[in-house]
């Protein structure tokens, strides 16, 4: 009778949510409160509890976008699932599926906001790029992300979140494929990269919109997304764990040291690494300019002729 008034895909989004809340009640005895409020807002989206001052630490250090849902989590958790799967010898593509659906699972548990939908489809688009034999490019894949999010949600062009998180993308792919590299960056110099061409894409959005220039975001990014890394891995291996106490309150211990550790450092760099700005007075023209040049830049560099855009 139940499922006569509800549809399966209703009842399935209500399990993960209900699986959600019982992962929080679970780990919340584990971690400090200052931890568990980070946590909350960077695993599962919820950053209600996370205090004035840590959220203007992360806005004014430019590490901001690490408490919203987006690629890092998402491709982390995918690779995670992909990786244990391995270690029981399941077959590819059986661990490529597996892995797809732990990521939606995961999207609808952290309130599938709208860069982890982008995150999601992109991840799927990948995965059927591999059934399917053919290989895409990444901005072929990013195309078919903002098609699918703008197919689900045509007026999220009005929202903020929307272009920081399709240009902070697009730059990032752009980047690395307009840039000529003398050679194959190192891990490292991948992260600053990384970095660089994310700040590019959103430093004139968030002039206009918050009248601030986080300069030292692309330097603590660095540090700041192979953390969060660390901390994420942690925070899964953990809630894995949670029907083996002794074990799971270890991996917890060392979580909540490394939250501390992320927290102290955001708040520290907070103090300085801002330049406040009117950004406000910049007219729409000059941005409209500057993203059309970086398109034109990458359309000539790419080339119609590759069918890398089309």
């Amino acid at each position: 009778t139940d499922f006569s008034r509800k549809s399966i895909v209703d009842h399935f989004v209500g399990a993960c949510m209900a699986f959600s809340n019982g992962m929080r009640v679970s780990i919340k005895e584990y971690l400090s409160p200052a931890s568990y409020a980070f946590f909350s807002a960077f695993f599962f989206g919820d950053r209600g509890l996370l205090s004035r001052p840590i959220k203007a630490a992360f806005k004014n250090t430019g590490t901001y976008h690490i408490l919203s849902i987006s690629g890092l989590h998402v491709g982390i958790f995918f690779f995670f699932a992909h990786f244990s799967l391995k270690l029981f010898r399941v077959p590819y593509k059986v661990r490529l599926l597996c892995s797809l659906f732990a990521v939606i699972v995961y999207a609808l548990m952290s309130g599938c906001s709208l860069p982890t939908q982008r995150a999601c489809v992109m991840i799927a688009v990948f995965v059927a790029s591999y059934f399917a034999r053919r290989t895409i490019h990444p901005l072929q894949t990013l195309g078919i992300a903002l098609l699918a999010v703008l197919m689900m949600n045509p007026l999220s062009v009005h929202m903020l979140g929307f272009w920081l998180s399709f240009l902070s993308v697009f730059c990032i792919i752009a980047g690395f494929t307009v840039v000529p590299f003398k050679r194959p960056p190192t891990p490292l110099e991948t992260l600053l990269y990384t970095s660089f061409f994310a700040s590019v894409a959103t430093a004139p959005l968030i002039l206009k919109y918050f009248n601030t220039f986080p300069w030292v975001g692309i330097l603590l990014n660095v540090l700041i997304v192979p953390l969060s890394a660390v901390i994420l891995f942690a925070g899964v291996s953990g809630m894995c764990l949670l029907l083996i106490p002794p074990l799971a309150q270890h991996i917890f211990l060392a979580l909540d040291a490394l939250i501390r550790l992320n927290l102290f450092i955001v708040a520290e760099a907070g103090k300085w690494g801002v330049v406040f700005f009117p950004g406000e007075k910049i007219p729409w023209t000059v941005l409209i300019v500057f993203y059309g040049l970086i398109l034109i830049g990458v359309v000539r560099r790419v080339g119609w002729k590759q069918g890398m855009l089309t």
